[in-house]
């Protein structure tokens, strides 16, 4: 079985009165390729969803569940994919990109770190917004 590399969320999740930012996870492995395959999962989100249930072993000391994994925000299930990405596969990444306008293309490197939001600082539990005349908690 792959090591289980730490990691940190931007933003994380709130259980009970703690702020769990990091995480627990592993490289994908052949058998995860084959779940994903084998899957009845269509479309990014939910292929997306079983991945991080089968690689993210747990936030802030919490074992990750479906409730757990759907608790964060977009965000910081993105920062879990490009981790799950670094860790599989490594920190570069190499594209090619086309001009919109010539056609020419050009190649870019890049590395996983640079696509990586740096954790949050402390963020209040609520927080409340005026629209249309109404309080949005």
């Amino acid at each position: 079985m792959p090591d289980t590399i730490r990691v940190e969320l931007p933003g994380g999740v709130i259980t009970g009165d703690v702020r769990r930012t990091d995480a627990a996870l592993r490289p994908l492995t052949g058998g995860d390729e084959e779940a994903l395959q084998a899957s009845s999962a269509t479309g990014t989100l939910a292929r997306a969803e079983l991945l991080l249930e089968r690689c993210v072993d747990t936030i802030g000391g919490v074992n990750v569940d479906r409730n757990l994994l759907g608790s964060l925000t977009v965000g910081d299930r993105e920062a879990l994919l490009w981790q799950l990405r670094r860790a599989t596969t490594g920190d570069r990444l190499d594209a090619v990109v086309e001009c919109t306008s010539c056609h020419e293309k050009l190649d870019v490197a890049l590395q996983v770190g640079d696509l990586l939001q740096a954790p949050y600082g402390e963020q209040p539990r609520e927080h409340t917004e005026q629209l249309d005349g109404r309080d949005v908690v």
